[in-house]
Protein backbone atom coordinates (compact mmCIF):
# COMPACT_ATOMS: atom_id res chain seq x y z
CA UNK A 1 0.00 0.00 0.00
CA UNK A 2 2.98 2.52 1.09
CA UNK A 3 4.84 1.72 -2.47
CA UNK A 4 1.54 2.40 -4.19
CA UNK A 5 0.98 5.70 -2.21
CA UNK A 6 4.89 6.85 -3.14
CA UNK A 7 4.73 5.27 -6.80
CA UNK A 8 1.92 7.54 -7.25
CA UNK A 9 3.40 10.33 -5.58
CA UNK A 10 6.49 9.96 -7.71
CA UNK A 11 4.56 9.93 -10.91
CA UNK A 12 3.05 13.09 -9.92
CA UNK A 13 6.39 14.54 -9.41
CA UNK A 14 7.64 13.55 -12.81
CA UNK A 15 5.03 14.89 -14.49
CA UNK A 16 4.84 18.27 -13.05
CA UNK A 17 8.34 18.52 -13.75
CA UNK A 18 8.48 17.24 -17.25
CA UNK A 19 4.85 18.79 -18.49
CA UNK A 20 6.63 22.66 -17.97
CA UNK A 21 9.86 21.21 -19.81
CA UNK A 22 7.95 19.51 -22.84
CA UNK A 23 5.77 22.84 -23.44
CA UNK A 24 9.17 24.71 -23.31
CA UNK A 25 10.98 22.07 -25.42
CA UNK A 26 8.19 22.25 -28.44
CA UNK A 27 8.04 25.72 -27.99
CA UNK A 28 11.48 26.08 -28.79
CA UNK A 29 11.36 23.25 -31.82
CA UNK A 30 8.53 25.93 -33.81
CA UNK A 31 9.84 28.94 -32.85
CA UNK A 32 12.67 27.97 -35.37
CA UNK A 33 10.09 28.10 -38.25
CA UNK A 34 7.32 30.29 -37.12
CA UNK A 35 7.14 33.82 -37.57
CA UNK A 36 4.54 34.17 -34.70
CA UNK A 37 7.08 33.08 -32.45
CA UNK A 38 7.75 36.54 -31.33
CA UNK A 39 4.37 37.11 -30.09
CA UNK A 40 3.93 33.83 -27.98
CA UNK A 41 7.99 33.74 -26.37
CA UNK A 42 6.70 37.13 -24.81
CA UNK A 43 3.87 35.30 -23.05
CA UNK A 44 6.03 31.72 -22.50
CA UNK A 45 9.70 33.96 -21.24
CA UNK A 46 7.76 35.27 -17.73
CA UNK A 47 6.52 31.13 -17.38
CA UNK A 48 10.03 30.04 -18.24
CA UNK A 49 11.90 32.61 -15.88
CA UNK A 50 9.62 31.59 -13.12
CA UNK A 51 9.91 27.44 -13.52
CA UNK A 52 14.37 28.12 -13.94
Amino acid sequence: MYARVWDSFYINNVITIITPLFIIILHIHFCNYNTYCSYSYNILNPITFNIA
